[in-house]
């Protein structure tokens, strides 16, 4: 078909899959009942194209974190969804929140860091460099904000020595604040 109708059409067929897939199988977090359920419908259609269509079952370690934050003397505390980042090094921290910058050489305080938890903002130099620079300077954790809306997903490179979490724009600032 020379008009374009057969491209128009498998583009509307398309649409109307992703559309259906997306509102009956989401969320859908690994690991979860919703994947595989929606590991199976994919199966299913595929197989109905003529794929021949195996699931394969493998093993995912996830990691969770809790980020409880005290002020002493302030009413409210802000809470602070975060995230792990991928390959974040195990263990529990606690201490005094010391706000780093960017993590960059010279953004440290001058007092140093030492049993503190480094709070860094996104950007600039990678997630691996803020991480190994605030461990080597005594870091317990790191905390990393955004530096647009929203929380965020985070991978460094080789495990790291201290705990890293991630956390939204609107947190670090409320944070910092």
């Amino acid at each position: 078909l020379r008009d374009g109708t057969l491209s128009a059409r498998l583009a509307g067929q398309a649409e109307v899959f992703l559309k259906t897939f997306t509102s009956a199988f989401s969320p859908r977090a690994s690991g979860t009942e919703q994947e595989l359920a929606a590991a199976e419908y994919l199966a299913g259609a595929l197989e109905s194209m003529g794929y021949a269509v195996v699931l394969q079952p493998f093993d995912v370690d996830i990691i969770s974190s809790d980020l409880w934050l005290e002020a002493p003397g302030a009413a409210d505390v802000p809470e602070a969804p975060n995230i792990p980042l991928t390959l974040s090094g195990l263990g529990q921290a606690s201490g005094s929140l010391v706000d780093v910058g960017e993590a960059r050489e010279g953004d440290l305080p001058a007092q140093g860091i030492q049993g503190k938890i480094a709070l860094a903002r996104r950007g600039t130099i990678t997630f691996e460099a803020k991480v190994d620079r605030l461990a080597e300077a005594g870091a317990s954790a790191a905390v990393i904000y955004n530096n647009r809306p929203g929380l965020f997903r985070g991978t460094l490179v080789e495990e790291s020595s201290i705990p890293a979490v991630s956390i939204s724009a609107e947190a670090g600032a409320t944070l910092l604040d």
